[in-house]
């Protein structure tokens, strides 16, 4: 009987083989074309250390960094009506917030203050505006980022920056708020999630009205 001869690079085992070290072989080319790039890139980059960035070059604009979170649940928002020993707005409903810190991103920093106002944990937030705030010194402004955030929890823990308290959107306007939220929170609660924030700046008249201008 004639003996039958199969080349074993056609055996599906062998082929499968040396479909995965041509797959390996691709992959540890890619791996070192990038490393090549990045080495001629850090060859050819310039160190830049922090008087680089050019902070005390003459005087320019600089901000104070805040940041503002609305949370929702159902059709409810989450403000804080500010204690009465409060150096700004006493007595009068807010998002919750603060500043940013040193170290921190605005994200970071917006998550860290729902934490330690309401006890949420809440991720991820909606950036859905930033603000350029002229407080009336033309070298220092504040820079204010205001999100929106989801939870289906309402258990909320005391804060001592003042009471919490989940309130209707459809009456929000019957509660004293701070002055630019009777404007701001129905447009950044009724934008979606994935569209640009708003670009927004805030200044005022001779006779100290708020004026807000919005960014087309």
């Amino acid at each position: 009987m004639p003996r039958t001869y199969i080349d074993e690079r056609w055996q599906p085992n062998s082929l499968l083989t040396n479909l995965d070290r041509f797959i390996a072989k691709k992959e540890r080319l890619k791996s070192a074309i990038i490393d090549l790039l990045k080495n001629d890139l850090h060859k050819n980059s310039v160190n830049m250390g922090r008087a680089d960035q050019g902070l005390n070059q003459g005087v320019r604009y600089q901000a104070v960094l805040r940041v503002l979170v609305f949370l929702r649940n159902e059709s409810d928002v989450l403000l804080i009506k500010g204690a009465s020993n409060k150096r700004i707005w006493p007595n009068l409903f807010n998002g919750v917030g603060g500043h940013v810190e040193t170290r921190e991103d605005v994200m970071s920093a917006a998550k860290r203050e729902v934490q330690e106002e309401t006890g949420l944990l809440i991720d991820p937030l909606d950036l859905r505006a930033v603000v350029n705030i002229d407080a009336g010194d033309r070298n220092r402004g504040i820079m204010m980022f205001a999100f929106v955030g989801w939870t289906n929890n309402r258990q909320t823990v005391a804060s001592p920056e003042g009471a919490l308290q989940w309130i209707s959107i459809d009456k929000i306007c019957e509660y004293p708020l701070v002055e630019d939220l009777y404007w701001l929170i129905p447009r950044i609660i009724e934008r979606k999630s994935g569209q640009p924030p708003l670009y927004l700046h805030y200044d005022y008249d001779q006779a100290d009205r708020l004026v807000i201008e919005k960014s087309d």
